[in-house]
């Protein structure tokens, strides 16, 4: 498997990780007191998560542009971004 291919693969089980916290988060915060503290950290949780999430898509998305524009050279691409 190319690290092209294995980046990307990455790339979606980190999204399906991120996924699957924000939900476990989003169930804790909606049973929760809206203004307790733990409620308002699931809150936080939950939009870092989305953070991450924007993040992983945005590198997926320059994957697949530069496999539109040039299969070559998307093997040249980091599939790893920052997160911040």
């Amino acid at each position: 498997m190319s690290r092209f291919l294995a980046g990307r693969e990455r790339l979606h089980r980190v999204l399906s990780e991120l996924t699957r916290r924000q939900t476990s988060a989003l169930r804790q915060a909606q049973d929760g007191e809206p203004d307790a503290p733990f409620t308002q950290g699931l809150r936080t949780t939950y939009n870092e998560l989305e953070a991450q999430k924007k993040t992983a898509q945005a590198a997926i998305a320059d994957l697949d542009a530069a496999d539109e524009t040039d299969p070559g050279k998307a093997s040249t691409i980091s599939p790893y971004r920052s997160s911040r």
